[in-house]
C-alpha cells in the first residue's frame, strides 16, 4: 500500500458522466495516475456502474475491457497487466464482515507492491480499508448519466482534474447524499457530512432500501450471476 495522505491533505472533487463511456474514459485516465500499491474504494447502488469503472482502470491499464467481470461469487480476481503491476479487483458484496477477508489473504493483498486495488461495496469492509485510499462514488442521475465523486490525497485530486476527459461537477463543499446538508470544509466528513449519515448509508445496504439503479445487462454479471438472476 502506498503511503500517499500521510503528508497530503484528503480532498473531493466531481464529475459529471453522461453515459457508460464517459465513466470508461475517466476510469481509464484515474488508472494513468495511480501507482502499485494504490486501493480504490469504490461505492455506489447496484447498476450505479462499479464494475464498469473497474472495466476502465483495466483499460487504462493496458487491458481489453471486457475480461473484467464481477467477481461475486470468487470475491477476488487477479489480472495481469502488460505494464508490469496486477490489477487485483475484489467484489466485498458476500462477505458479512470485514472478518471475512482472511478467505483471501487482505493483508497480503494490501501489502503487495506490485499491485493496484480495486474493491467494489467497499463500505462492507471499511474497518480493514487502509489509508490513504482512493474513494470513489457512483450516483445515479437518471438511467444513463452519472455523478462521480473521487476521495482521495489532494495532489491526486488536482491531477484528476487536469487530466480528465469529462467535465467537472459542482466541487465541495457539496450536499451529503444522505440528508441533503451542505458537506464539511474539503478534507473533513469523507463521502458523507457525519458518522451519523455514514452509517445510515451502510444501513440502507443490509436492509436492502436501495433501489437497481437500472435493468441490470448480462455484461453486469459473471455467468453464475446472469443465470441466477434469470431463474
Amino acid at each position: 500500500m502506498t503511503n500517499r495522505g500521510s503528508n497530503d491533505p484528503p480532498r473531493q472533487a466531481s464529475w459529471t458522466s453522461g453515459d457508460e463511456g464517459d465513466t470508461l474514459r475517466f476510469a481509464s485516465a484515474m488508472a494513468a495516475q495511480l501507482t502499485v500499491g494504490d486501493v480504490v474504494a469504490l461505492h455506489g447502488e447496484l447498476g450505479a456502474g462499479k464494475t464498469r469503472f473497474v472495466r476502465g482502470l483495466a483499460e487504462g491499464l493496458g487491458l481489453e475491457p471486457r475480461v473484467v467481470t464481477s467477481p461475486t461469487f470468487t470475491i477476488c480476481q487477479e489480472y495481469p497487466t502488460p505494464a508490469g503491476a496486477a490489477l487485483v479487483h475484489v467484489d466485498a458484496w458476500r462477505l458479512s464482515g470485514p472478518e471475512e477477508l482472511e478467505s483471501i489473504g487482505w493483508d497480503e493483498l494490501c501489502a503487495r507492491e506490485d499491485a493496484i486495488l480495486a474493491v467494489e461495496w467497499a463500505e462492507r469492509i471499511e474497518a480493514r480499508l487502509p489509508e490513504g485510499r482512493i474513494e470513489v462514488l457512483l450516483e445515479p442521475i437518471d438511467e444513463s448519466v452519472r455523478r462521480i465523486t473521487v476521495r482521495g490525497p489532494s495532489r491526486f485530486i488536482e491531477a484528476m482534474r487536469t487530466v480528465s476527459p469529462i467535465p467537472a461537477a459542482a466541487t465541495v463543499p457539496d450536499h451529503c447524499p444522505i440528508c441533503g446538508q451542505p458537506m464539511p470544509t474539503a478534507g473533513e466528513g469523507g463521502l458523507f457530512c457525519s458518522e451519523r449519515c455514514r452509517l445510515a448509508d451502510l444501513g440502507r445496504w443490509f436492509t436492502g432500501s436501495y433501489r437497481v439503479a437500472r435493468p441490470i445487462h448480462e455484461d453486469d454479471l459473471g455467468e453464475e450471476d446472469w443465470a441466477g438472476a434469470n431463474r
